[in-house]
């Protein structure tokens, strides 16, 4: 669903715990969010989309074409 790793990545932030601590929530609750085992809210989405520097569709993969498209 999301690749929010490969986008933490990308946006220079090694560490789970710069990212966490940024957006206010703790280093386990971004490794859930990157493995899948939870799901980010609306707001959290948005945020991590302006730190990463991107839409919060390309974090959702909504910007990906679809097959067949």
């Amino acid at each position: 669903m999301l690749n929010l790793k490969q986008m933490r990545v990308k946006a220079g932030f090694q560490r789970l715990s710069d990212v966490a601590k940024i957006i206010g929530v703790g280093a386990n609750t971004l490794s859930r969010w990157e493995t899948g085992k939870r799901e980010p809210s609306l707001e959290q989405i948005r945020n991590l989309a302006q730190i990463y520097h991107c839409t919060p569709n390309e974090l959702l993969g909504a910007d990906e074409k679809s097959p067949g498209a």
